[in-house]
């Protein structure tokens, strides 16, 4: 078992809407696939509704049948004109919504990590499925279970319909390091009725524990299954020995596994274009109307959507920034930048989850210094955005044509599935601070050119973000660090930026008193 690096860094990405609403996104999905008619817009829609049916079965409501039909002709050959039928048969189906209210989570691989659900079905090309055994397929939520949907219709067009196969999903809890699962009765009697048949565990990872997939098997082998009729779909190739589980290595050899290829990746490229990937779907697209936005206003450069959750854009020629670079003229093209995000991506208080920063804060500073911060600490909270997240000097780009500075990686980090998520603007300017090593004058003239653009006066919440901000960087930092053993080089870089900003922590004498002041 490999060590487990103590660090907070991710968070919970949700979000509560109402039933009626998420339909109404769906039906939006829906209508845009009947006026495009392309394989990418039934995907959008497919996503939607595994979303819905993500949260209701988490919530113990009633199944989302609609799911399933969108992933029947997703894989499968169907027509364009078969895709119309499902898509107005669903329309239709969507009409007055009970009152309900759901929590969104948000699939991880789809949004963040070029994960592809219809991978999910090549990947069944390499698998000898011959015999008449019964097949069950168990998805992990969340993202298991879009993927388990896409993997039992690809089963049934392989197998034929006289080969019985059922499909459930399950959520493990505990620990992330030592997850377990528990069946419910219902799903108990089905694995007992298919316990000589073929099981496939279907989610992305495995993460740095396995401990997912791990406590799904061990659970149908409790049952009575085999372990040799257990296979893992999973989405990337992890070395036993680096699972960070109690006896991962041992547990983890027991199962057969199998890495699903990443055959939708990017589009391929021309000399005059680049690819990123932003996210399947809505994921992507919310991240391309923020890039869009700042280069409307003039800070970046137009990005416009790509095939397989990937954005396009016309590369930009010049040099990337360092340090030295430092100067007036930039400080001011900063300040002016953060206030455009402040005026442009406003979110309400209650989308900032206060009370898990500060936690995140505690913690990773305990970790980091040895000493804690007092019980009271908090992050004030005024000028709450969708923050850029990653202000190092690298991310800003110098145009060769001589044009204004630019801003680059503008887009998704503030709403990632690290922290900080949706926060004050304080967040960017206490990175921006730390990031550029900027002497005290620096900080005063970045400040004041930042209260003067933006309306504000930040100053009286500086402190406790600066913490925060350095306590986060090195909890990923050294989270990082430990993953990376088989690549020194980047070992070592990534151990030396958690000691700097450990030495950052190392001088926040004073982040408590701050908050306490401006509370």
């Amino acid at each position: 078992m490999s060590t487990p690096c103590h660090a907070l860094v991710y968070r919970d990405v949700k979000e509560r809407v109402s039933l009626a609403d998420a339909c109404q996104s769906l039906a939006g999905e829906l209508e845009d696939f009947l006026q495009v008619r392309d394989e990418e817009s039934f995907l959008n829609a497919f996503l939607r509704a595994a979303e819905i049916e993500t949260a209701l079965t988490d919530s113990h409501q009633e199944p989302f049948l609609f799911t399933n039909l969108l992933a029947r002709d997703l894989v499968g050959n169907s027509s364009v004109q078969a895709k119309i039928e499902t898509a107005e048969f669903v329309l239709r189906s969507l009409k007055s919504p009970p009152d309900k209210q759901l929590v969104i989570s948000r699939p991880e691989g789809f949004a963040f990590y070029g994960l592809h659900p219809l991978d999910y079905a090549d990947v069944l090309n390499e698998i000898d499925l011959s015999g008449t055994q019964p097949i069950a397929v168990i998805g992990i939520r969340t993202i298991g279970l879009a993927l388990g949907h896409v993997v039992v219709n690809s089963l049934i067009q392989r197998c034929g319909a006289n080969r019985e196969i059922q499909f459930f999903s399950v959520r493990p809890t505990g620990h992330p390091y030592d997850r377990r699962c528990e069946f419910d009765k219902e799903q108990q009697h089905r694995v007992l009725q298919f316990r000589q048949g073929r099981f496939f565990i279907v989610d992305e990872g495995p993460g740095l524990s396995g401990s997912s997939f791990l406590s799904v098997g061990e659970a149908l082998v409790a049952l009575g299954v085999k372990h040799e009729q257990i296979t893992f779909l999973c989405s990337r190739n992890r070395e036993p020995e680096q699972l960070v589980t109690p006896s991962g290595a041992e547990r983890w050899r027991n199962f057969k596994t199998v890495v699903v290829p990443n055959n939708h990746g990017a589009p391929r490229a021309t000399t005059d274009e680049v690819f990123e990937y932003q996210g399947l779907g809505h994921y992507g697209d919310a991240v391309r109307r923020r890039i869009n936005a700042l280069a409307t206003a003039g800070f970046t450069a137009h990005v416009s959507r790509a095939a397989n959750g990937f954005s396009r854009a016309v590369p930009v020629r010049g040099r990337r920034l360092s340090q030295p670079d430092l100067s007036s003229e930039l400080l001011d093209r900063m300040a002016h930048y953060l206030a455009c995000r402040v005026r442009l991506f406003a979110v309400p208080l209650e989308a900032v989850s206060r009370e898990s920063l500060a936690n995140m804060a505690r913690f990773n500073f305990l970790q980091a210094t040895g000493r804690e911060l007092p019980p009271d600490f908090a992050v004030p909270l005024e000028r709450p955005v969708i923050a850029d997240g990653q202000m190092m000097p690298h991310t800003w780009l110098q145009p060769e044509d001589g044009g204004p500075l630019l801003k680059l990686d503008c887009g998704a980090h503030g709403d990632s599935h690290f922290y900080p998520g949706p926060v004050d603007i304080a967040w960017d300017i206490a990175g921006a601070m730390i990031e550029w090593q900027m002497s005290e004058e620096q900080r005063d003239y970045f400040i004041a050119h930042y209260n003067e653009s933006a309306n504000d006066n930040v100053n009286a919440r500086l402190e406790p973000y600066i913490a925060a901000y350095a306590a986060f960087r090195n909890g990923y930092c050294r989270m990082a660090a430990s993953s990376m053993a088989h690549e020194p080089a980047e070992q070592a870089r990534l151990q030396r930026e958690a000691e700097r900003y450990r030495c950052v922590l190392a001088e926040q004498i004073r982040p408590v008193a701050a908050a306490a002041a401006y509370e």
